[in-house]
């Protein structure tokens, strides 16, 4: 009954944060294409390629995070494990898909996207609007909750693995940990703690109340 409990809320959890990853990636693909490319605000062809090929690279990441859920239900079905035991237990195999498939999904926000966010703090940022600014902040951070979250539901899984004695090849288990734990542990000040990123959030959004009040007036 405990199995059943744990290996289900961590499916959940991994359902709940991998969604977060998928739609906010693709809002923050979206907003920032369009203000990049739609609105020309004279961006080499190297960006646009480089923004067009992340959507692409999520996509991909989403079809490889559904087979590793596809995997892990096969693994919690008896008669569907019977028919593919020759795979040696399909919900440990699932279990690194679906993290292979989450993780490519956030790898270009936590990567990329950092990278974006240091350019706008320390001063190139011409041509983006304090809105796009205000926005890449917001999304950014709502990214990483999803990966955390997505996160406990793999520790979860893990954890469950051991109590019932299902054998993970050591290397296997570090990996996961590594990028489970230490990942989100060292995004997580930068996205928080950058006194320029504050500073530059708040003069956003201190310039949009200051327009929201010109309007009234």
């Amino acid at each position: 009954m405990i199995h059943t409990w744990i290996i289900t809320v961590g499916l959940l959890l991994d359902l709940i944060g991998a969604l977060v990853l998928i739609i906010y990636k693709l809002r923050i693909r979206s907003h920032v294409d369009d203000d990049l490319i739609l609105k020309d605000h004279g961006y080499g062809w190297y960006t646009q390629v480089k923004h067009v090929r992340q959507r692409k690279q999520t996509v991909v990441g989403f079809i490889v995070l559904g087979a590793g859920f596809i995997l892990q239900g096969i693994g919690g079905n008896t008669m569907l494990y019977n028919l593919t035991s020759k795979l040696n237990d399909p919900q440990i195999l699932g279990l690194l898909v679906s993290f292979v498939g989450a993780f490519h999904i956030s790898a270009a926000v936590f990567l990329m996207r950092y990278k974006d966010l240091r350019k706008i703090c320390y001063g190139d940022n011409e041509g983006l609007s304090e809105d796009l600014i205000r926005f890449i902040f917001r999304q950014s951070r709502k990214t990483f909750v999803g990966f955390v979250v997505f996160s406990v539901g793999i520790l979860l899984q893990i954890i469950d693995y051991f109590f019932l004695g299902f054998s993970i090849p050591i290397i296997a288990v570090i990996l996961i940990l590594i990028l489970a734990i230490a990942l989100p542990a060292i995004v997580a000040p930068f996205l928080w703690n950058d006194s320029k990123m504050k500073d530059l959030e708040k003069k956003a959004n201190d310039e949009e109340v200051a327009a929201e009040q010109e309007k009234k007036a």
